[in-house]
């Protein structure tokens, strides 16, 4: 019961980790945004860095919500047919589904970590970082995304041989 505990707090304290850090990567996104309208329309002027850095926050606040919405089992899918399904041949359904959404996002991380990879190789400079560090991103959160995928379709086929 103790273990139990600990992994429900500590499930929530991930959940409060990364709803910060997506929300602390949006407040900079809108500032630093708003930032820049004002410089270009009021001032005449910008700051040089503003946009390579927007650009890349973008990526990373898309992908890491794309991981907290795998986490949650609320990313975009279509229910057609399990609509109409109940019990084990829906549960086989959605573990099917969600076993192929691992191996895609496992089959993206790996070619992702490749091209992180590479960039580093070829010591690929970026605006403000090497090109490596801020595309590190998509190895990881697809690889999180991958798991926490497979980790549904193993929860599917158990709740769905318990039904």
């Amino acid at each position: 019961m103790e273990l139990k505990r600990a992994a429900a707090w500590s499930a929530r304290a991930a959940g409060w980790l990364e709803a910060g850090v997506l929300s602390l990567l949006l407040l900079c996104l809108l500032v630093l945004g708003c930032t820049q309208v004002v410089l270009r329309n009021v001032f005449d002027s910008s700051l040089l860095w503003a946009d390579p850095v927007l650009r890349a926050s973008v990526l990373w606040i898309g992908l890491l919500g794309a991981v907290a919405a795998a986490r949650d089992a609320r990313h975009i899918r279509v229910d057609l047919v399990k609509r109409w399904l109940g019990g084990w041949p829906r549960a086989v359904i959605e573990a099917f589904t969600a076993g192929f959404a691992a191996a895609v996002a496992g089959v993206i991380a790996w070619h992702g970590g490749r091209m992180v990879l590479d960039e580093l190789a070829y010591a690929t400079p970026g605006d403000f970082l090497p090109a490596w560090v801020l595309q590190l991103v998509i190895p990881i959160s697809f690889g999180l995304m991958a798991l926490l995928h497979a980790g549904h379709a193993v929860l599917n086929l158990v709740r769905g041989r318990d039904s």
